[in-house]
């Protein structure tokens, strides 16, 4: 199969590539991005439309994962998550490439004021609306070796002996490991029953995040760690002092309300059409730091 892959340096990315061996694959990387070894790499950027009808020929499928979460400005956030999909959109079209499979959110909801659930809402929105054969996954945190935020939460309990916690900590969340998102994306690829659907991609069950930053302690280090846990009123207040200063606005109220928001999603969809089984959270984090040695 002819795939085209978009984000292909990053997380999800690069434990992608390593399981499509036998597929012709086209990785789309940032320009300053290094080329991706035993595989086609092409450096462009995907808020220029150039950029990708020209590198998006003979194609079968696009997998289309390229996103920002972590964006200095709402603008940028906006150029990354809704022009670039609009542009990955048209150059499908102009290629005459019927299928596309992208990895959205659970952030991804009307409800959620976070600038990066609204962009990727909209650009969820385009694709549904594009006439594409089209399958959206929308997955909750993702969490194995080399996922960024995963990566500080990780860092952070090893060196110190108190892990901070946003709020009263009960918040539920339901995060999937890395190769349970994979094993679905290459299902998506074979199974004509994806098309036109939506999909979560979650762990089999929700944790709080006591109960998670636990897990990750014992996992990491053998014992739990002091979890010290912050009032969010605090947090907005220092949010406000350090305002004028924050130049890059890598964290908002709104990305803070995203803590103590409940996730706890139904996947009985998922395992229904896609034979989806997801790794508990204790043995997926023992996968990971086999992975780490």
């Amino acid at each position: 199969m002819r795939i085209f892959l978009t984000g292909a340096g990053g997380f999800v990315g690069r434990h992608l590539v390593k399981r499509l061996q036998g597929h012709d694959v086209t990785c789309f990387v940032r320009k300053d991005s290094e080329h991706l070894q035993g595989f086609k790499t092409v450096k462009g950027d995907l808020k220029y439309i150039a950029d990708v009808v020209n590198s998006l020929k003979d194609v079968d499928v696009v997998i289309h994962l390229a996103a920002n979460l972590w964006v200095s400005d709402n603008y940028t956030m906006y150029l990354d998550n809704v022009v670039a999909t609009k542009n990955v959109i048209e150059a499908c079209k102009k290629n005459n490439v019927k299928r596309i499979i992208t990895l959205s959110s659970t952030s991804a909801t009307p409800d959620n004021l976070s600038e990066y659930g609204k962009t990727k809402l909209e650009a969820d929105k385009l694709i549904m609306n594009s006439k594409l054969d089209y399958t959206i996954l929308k997955s909750t945190m993702i969490y194995g070796d080399g996922g960024k935020g995963f990566t500080r939460i990780l860092k952070h309990i090893k060196k110190y002996p108190i892990v901070p916690i946003v709020g009263h900590g009960k918040t539920l969340m339901q995060p999937v490991y890395i190769e349970d998102v994979i094993d679905v994306i290459l299902k998506c690829l074979e199974n004509p029953k994806a098309i036109g659907k939506m999909y979560n991609l979650a762990g089999p069950k929700a944790v709080t995040m006591n109960e998670l930053f636990d897990a990750i302690s014992l996992a990491a280090t053998g014992r739990r760690k002091f979890k010290l846990h912050i009032p969010v009123h605090l947090i907005y207040w220092t949010m406000n002092i350090l305002h004028p200063f924050n130049k890059k606005k890598r964290m908002t109220k709104e990305g803070v309300k995203t803590f103590y928001s409940d996730s706890n999603l139904d996947i009985a969809e998922t395992v229904k059409d896609l034979n989806y089984n997801p790794l508990s959270l204790e043995y997926g984090l023992k996968k990971t730091f086999l992975d780490l040695l």
